[in-house]
């Protein structure tokens, strides 16, 4: 049940940046349509890119809650989680480009290729914050810490 909660979570972030990024050509910036992005490498169905953008994003928040969220030094929640939603930029930059390798961006995304990747640097950051914030500092017991005993 903890599980279905912080992917719950990690929805509720997805949706914060995905409006983000939807709204960002009203400021500047070009078009940033992930599920578009993502549904190329399956046929082109969006629909099915926008589905794995928000399972992708409830499998983050599993990895901040299991790995992350306890590890980064960083004391305030949400600073915390913008600090993972650098993590997650990196990460999303490396498929990006073996996306780009593989020929599915087409030229018109090719064009605006420095200001989307800020975009999306800032609506990762929005995603981690946003995360970071609910779930607030909290260790899920993960079977990989051990308990450490005081002998004073």
């Amino acid at each position: 049940m903890r599980y279905l909660k912080i992917m719950g979570m990690g929805v509720a972030a997805t949706t914060v940046m995905t409006i983000f990024m939807l709204l960002a050509p009203f400021v500047g910036f070009p078009k940033m349509n992930v599920g578009e992005l993502i549904g190329a490498m399956f046929g082109d169905s969006e629909v099915l890119g926008w589905i794995i953008h928000f399972i992708i994003g409830a499998v983050f928040a599993l990895l901040y809650a299991l790995i992350f969220n306890g590890w980064l030094p960083v004391i305030n929640n949400t600073f915390r989680g913008a600090l993972y939603g650098i993590i997650v930029f990196v990460f999303s930059e490396i498929i990006f480009t073996l996306i780009n390798l593989l020929g599915h961006l087409d030229s018109r995304m090719k064009e605006n290729m420095a200001m989307m990747i800020f975009g999306f640097m800032l609506a990762c950051l929005l995603y981690g914050a946003v995360l970071g914030t609910l779930m607030k500092h909290r260790k899920i017991d993960n079977g990989l810490q051990r308990e450490k005993k005081d002998f004073f």
